[in-house]
């Protein structure tokens, strides 16, 4: 019982103030227009979400950038200002309910039907079980997705960075799938680089007050990948 009265009572992250510990996490709605912008039907469901007494609640993952070429399908598109307007509405909304509002932004490197250049990664390596072998990304393209990240403002209170689960920067994150020999591969300190980074970037363009989080493997569980000392560390 101590530990639920813990839960319920406020809570702080960084400067931002939730009255209860409880969050609901990113969730993909699946609920686009299929163009990359977050439809009505799913700020709808955002918002009632927000209604039932959680301190935080956070919008689907988005990405950043759009590779070219590539449908957006059901995810949701930071790229330009034409997709802030419903994620402004669905935060403006979710404040009314009570509620804080994080978004989370990532990056996708494989996995992405009906392109092979779009695949992209740390290492021109098969990755996972997945039959597409990613181009490796130069320092010049890594440093442009890095001035990407953060880009966008929608009256959002906090932003995570997704970093884990295959994705682009945990790509980079692991020994597994990075095996560059330049400043982003090799050492904890290089693989990393992109990530910090990213959240430098994110700092210098929204403020170092800002909270930041970032959702991150600490153990791969394959072979030569993040274990749990280095994930810790």
């Amino acid at each position: 019982m101590k530990s639920i009265k813990k839960l319920l009572e406020p809570g702080r992250i960084g400067n931002i103030e939730l009255k209860n510990r409880v969050i609901y996490s990113a969730m993909d709605l699946r609920s686009t227009d299929g163009h990359g912008h977050m439809s009505p039907e799913a700020v709808t469901s955002f918002v009632e979400r927000a209604k039932h007494g959680v301190g935080l609640v956070s919008l689907p993952g988005a990405y950043a950038w759009q590779n070219p070429g590539v449908p957006h399908g059901k995810t949701i598109s930071l790229e330009s200002d034409d997709f802030i307007p419903p994620l402004a509405e669905a935060a403006r909304r979710a404040h009314e309910a009570g509620a804080k509002v994080m978004i989370q932004i990532g990056a996708r490197g494989t996995r992405i039907e009906g392109s092979v250049s779009a695949n992209t990664g740390p290492t021109a390596m098969r990755f996972g079980y997945e039959p597409i072998i990613p181009r490796e990304l130069s320092i010049e393209e890594i440093q442009q997705r890095v001035e990407w990240f953060g880009d966008r403002e929608a009256g959002i209170d906090i932003v995570e960075i997704h970093a884990c689960t295959g994705k682009l920067l945990s790509m980079f994150l692991s020994p597994y799938s990075n095996h560059r020999t330049d400043i982003y591969g090799g050492s904890t300190e290089n693989r990393t680089r992109f990530l910090r980074e990213v959240i430098a970037n994110m700092k210098k363009k929204a403020g170092d007050d800002y909270p930041l989080s970032v959702r991150l493997t600490v153990n791969d569980l394959v072979p030569g990948g993040i274990d749990k000392e280095e994930g810790l560390a």
